[in-house]
C-alpha cells in the first residue's frame, strides 16, 4: 500500500507541500485547493507549475477533489453548470 497526501492538507502552496511530502518519502498527491482556488478553477500557469513539479520531484497526482456537485442539487442550472463547464475543465486539467 502506498500513501497519498492531499497537497493543501500540508500547505496551500503546492510546491511547499510537495517538498515537505517528498522529505517524508511521499510520492503520490491528491489535488484539491491550489493557492486560493479549488481545482479545476486554477490558472494555466498553475497547471503548468503542477506538471513541472511532478517532473522535478518524480511524483504522481493520483486524484483531484473539485468539489463538484457540492451545491444545491435541486437547482437544474447548477447541475448543468457542473456537467457542462466544471467536469470538462477537470478532464482537461488531467491531461
Amino acid at each position: 500500500m502506498e500513501i497519498a497526501f492531499v497537497t493543501d492538507e500540508i500547505s496551500a502552496n503546492p510546491e511547499e507541500a510537495i517538498q515537505i511530502g517528498c522529505s517524508w518519502g511521499i510520492k503520490l498527491y491528491e489535488l484539491r485547493v491550489i493557492g486560493e482556488n479549488r481545482v479545476p478553477h486554477i490558472s494555466e500557469a498553475e497547471k503548468q507549475n503542477l506538471k513541472a513539479l511532478a517532473q522535478k520531484h518524480n511524483i504522481k497526482y493520483t486524484a483531484i477533489s473539485p468539489g463538484t456537485f457540492k451545491g444545491n442539487l435541486q437547482n437544474d442550472e447548477q447541475i448543468q453548470h457542473e456537467l457542462n463547464e466544471v467536469l470538462p475543465k477537470i478532464s482537461a486539467s488531467t491531461r
